[in-house]
């Protein structure tokens, strides 16, 4: 099923031609960091430096060449007209020792230009191979930047040899050729005779898992390698793998235990680079990248709205979407598909899977923002929070050290609700109650995390309605308990402005077990209280109100809150002390450093 959307979305992105160009099978777009220069004759005219400095990124210019898998046995496969300076031109790679090796990549590299140049009767492919058999650039130096490991391609007058169709063609063929005529190709035989499968002209053929289509030609390996996933080998990685015969079963070999015909091979690897490389259709939160596409084209991008800092006018755009509702009757919804990979070694690992309709996506979307909408605090802008930033509050921020990466999980959970609605489980909670307890603070991010929990268990919340706490949850202890708490805060700050004020002390312990420390905080806080009523009598008023609100409605202390109340207690400080900026900031009532953070 995967392999197969895949596939459909490389085949429309093709057939519309919405890339740069399109990429023939058996090549991939690759940086050239040098030109070899050749005349009408073969003869040498220069070699071309292509290399150039972005950041700390070295860039060449990006083209279509040819590619395979090469792994550490790496000498017996040579690339077409399209490789290393050290196959190309025999450059060393600064070891002396290594000239052996290099000596024999190179003339392996000749010969697949002779058959090239022999097969096709192009005369460009001929002229390269002049030059190569005349070896003229030894005894020149090189210039500055073709290193031993630099990818060269060939440039006769104004034509590359590596786009000419003829030459297209034969590296197609030489790939099949290569690998029916693979060493233990007998073993294969046998091993998909047991398997009722059928080997034709060298080549093993099945019912393709993709496509559906029999008596397919197999591929053995998936040489093309899926480019840009988090910790992947810089090679690539492979998203269908069998490399130890405990992977294996049937008697099968390699990919044959999951057959995919050579054709789907390509093309599932080139749709899938194809979103990696998109910058709205990937999404990278390490150390996952998920990706997302659509059966027809559509300009719904999950990975501008909930993947960055959105645009208040694409988050507006989306409520209206949502409110349109689905699709009218007789018209086909346009499927949305989502896909999580994570790596392992040499190894793509499938994370996550998701497939719904784009309609129902915008719709969870927008549920996703409305439910986590807060009261914006100490009055900054408002603001919706991508997944990374909820995610990103769960863990520790240690200044000067390098921070560390959202539990991987939690960027699933989190995703998972933004596109398919449902509920976020209990332990989100848990995870916030413990880093709320450890920073004794509530960051607005963690807030709005924890709103959107508590939201999303609640079914009565229609994802076009705001997500605002409902009077039951306001008026719940544990809410009025953290009022009460970011209430007293308030009149210690405004009275003597301490370093370190009693949420820095009390907060662990108010928020579980609030019996146990309102009732000294309540006596402490009247000192404070009665030098406000002389000193700032604006700021005694405002808080002694709230004092009363709050302490008429709550009754008894609680003697412990479960973690559910916990999270609902963080949501009564957190409200209580962004209140006062929403149009009644009171006289004298300054931020603190705290408040500022």
């Amino acid at each position: 099923m995967l392999l197969a959307r895949l596939i459909e979305y490389e085949k429309r992105m093709a057939a519309a031609d919405l890339a740069e160009d399109t990429v023939p099978a058996g090549y991939r777009r690759r940086q050239v960091m040098g030109l070899i220069d050749l005349d009408n004759s073969g003869k040498l005219l220069s070699l071309v430096p292509l290399a150039s400095r972005e950041g700390r990124r070295r860039v060449g210019k990006g083209m279509a060449v040819p590619d395979r898998l090469r792994t550490k046995n790496a000498d017996l496969k040579p690339l077409l007209l399209a490789d290393t300076a050290e196959f190309v031109l025999g450059v060393l790679p600064g070891d002396p020792g290594k000239q052996g090796r290099t000596e024999g990549r190179h003339r392996r590299f000749v010969a697949l230009v002779r058959e090239c140049a022999v097969k096709t009767s192009e005369s460009d492919v001929s002229l390269v191979l002049r030059f190569l058999e005349s070896r003229s650039w030894e005894g020149q130096s090189l210039p500055e930047g073709f290193g031993a490991g630099d990818l060269v391609t060939f440039r006769v007058g104004d034509q590359y040899p590596i786009e000419l169709p003829s030459v297209h063609r034969f590296w197609t063929n030489y790939l099949v050729e290569t690998r029916a005529t693979a060493s233990g190709q007998r073993k294969r035989a046998r091993s998909l005779e047991k398997a009722g499968g059928s080997q034709n002209g060298g080549e093993v053929r099945r019912q393709c898992l993709a496509c559906g289509g029999h008596d397919k030609p197999i591929a053995r390996l998936h040489e093309a390698r899926i480019k840009g996933i988090p910790g992947g080998q810089l090679s690539g990685t492979a998203l269908v793998s069998f490399n130890a015969p405990a992977f294996e079963s049937h008697g099968l070999e390699q990919s044959y235990n999951a057959p995919v015909c050579n054709e789907c091979a390509e093309l599932y690897a080139k749709g899938l680079n194809r979103l990696i490389s998109g910058e709205d259709t990937s999404l990278v939160i390490r150390p996952i990248i998920y990706v997302f596409w659509s059966r027809e084209p559509t300009t719904f991008s999950p990975a501008r709205l909930i993947g960055r800092d959105p645009e208040p006018q694409d988050v507006k755009a989306l409520y209206e979407a949502a409110q349109r509702g689905r699709q009218p009757a007789g018209v086909s919804p346009n499927a949305f598909y989502a896909m999580g990979l994570s790596a392992s070694g040499g190894r793509a690992v499938v994370r996550d899977w998701l497939e719904t309709t784009v309609e129902e996506a915008q719709c969870n979307v927008a549920r996703y923002f409305r439910l986590q909408h807060m009261v914006p605090s100490f009055g900054q802008e408002p603001r919706d929070f991508p997944i990374y930033s909820l995610a990103r509050s769960l863990i520790p921020y240690r200044p000067g050290r390098q921070q560390e990466e959202p539990p991987s999980h939690v960027v699933v959970v989190l995703l998972r609700l933004a596109l398919m609605g449902g509920q976020m489980p209990d332990w989100i909670l848990y995870q916030a109650v413990k880093r709320n307890r450890a920073e004794q603070d509530v960051s607005w991010q963690r807030a709005a995390l924890i709103k959107l929990a508590l939201q999303s268990q609640e079914p009565f919340v229609h994802p076009n309605e705001e997500g605002t706490m409902d009077t039951k949850t306001q008026e719940s202890p544990a809410y009025l308990c953290g009022r009460l708490l970011a209430i007293l805060e308030r009149a210690q700050q405004a009275a003597v402005n301490p370093r370190a004020t009693l949420v820095d002390r009390f907060y662990g312990a108010a928020s579980s077990a609030p019996a146990s420390v309102f009732g000294n905080l309540l006596r402490n806080a009247q000192n404070h209280l009665g030098d406000l009523r002389k000193n700032k009598p604006g700021v005694h008023h405002g808080l002694q109100s709230d004092l009363e609100e709050v302490l008429s409605k709550l009754g008894d202390f609680p003697r412990t809150l479960n973690m559910r109340d916990q999270a609902v207690f963080a949501l009564g400080y957190y409200y209580q002390r962004a209140q006062r900026w929403i149009g009644r900031e009171l006289e004298g009532d300054v931020p603190s450093e705290r408040d500022a953070k």
